[in-house]
């Protein structure tokens, strides 16, 4: 019973694995994360973006990132969102970073 229980256990994981991972759906909440601690202090991040976009992120000091769309496009080891803040539209691209970690790489 053990053995059934366990194999059961194993394939809905990998069930659901091969289905998240794929998505991307949970890249979304990294890319908010990641997005607002860059908004909060552009100038210490090491995130590419222009001297315009980090100047309109300095003047918003805190802004709400709304509308994350799904990846837009990208690779393996990159991907491409759009969002919104204060009525702008953006696009940023997240690197991997580990198994299941995203990290803002630009934002322009």
């Amino acid at each position: 019973m053990k053995k059934i229980m366990t194999c059961v256990i194993v394939l809905c994981l990998t069930i659901t694995y091969l289905i998240i991972v794929p998505s991307g759906i949970y890249i979304k909440p990294q890319v908010r994360q990641e997005v607002e601690l860059f908004i909060s202090n552009p100038e210490k991040s090491d995130v590419v973006a222009s001297t315009t976009i980090r100047e309109k992120f300095e003047k918003m000091g805190s802004a709400k990132v709304k509308n994350i769309s799904d990846p837009q496009g990208g690779n393996k080891k990159e991907l491409v969102f759009a969002f919104e803040a204060n009525h702008e539209t953006y696009t940023v691209v997240m690197a991997k970073h580990g198994l299941f970690s995203w990290r803002l790489k630009e934002i322009y």
